[in-house]
């Protein structure tokens, strides 16, 4: 549980040092989160993800975390639903983009 708490929290912090250009380590890390099915991924990591692909402008990446987010036990809340939708907007998606507004039961405005 430690070890699984410290991933998590050295995930979320190089997801959030875009400066330093750590895209290829926190895309490492979220590989080994997607395939340790013990691990509960939070939805602020899920935003911090999603803002890299965005970055990146990887839509490829960018389903990839989607379907990940869709796939788990969690719903996505308000803030998350935007960085989707913000991220399939950026990437050029804008059918994914559409879809994702359509099912937002909240829209912030």
């Amino acid at each position: 549980m430690i070890r699984n708490l410290k991933t998590q929290l050295r995930f979320t912090f190089y997801n959030s040092q875009p400066i330093q250009n750590l895209y290829n380590e926190a895309l490492v890390a979220f590989d080994f989160l997607q395939n340790n099915t013990n691990f509960r991924i939070r939805p602020s990591t899920y935003a911090c993800l999603i803002s890299t692909c965005s970055s990146l402008r990887s839509l490829q990446l960018g389903r990839k975390v989607h379907d990940h987010i869709l796939s788990s036990k969690s719903q996505p809340d308000v803030v998350l639903q935007n960085y989707i939708l913000n991220m399939y907007g950026k990437c050029g998606s804008l059918e994914d983009a559409r879809v994702v507004s359509d099912e937002m039961p909240q829209r912030n405005v």
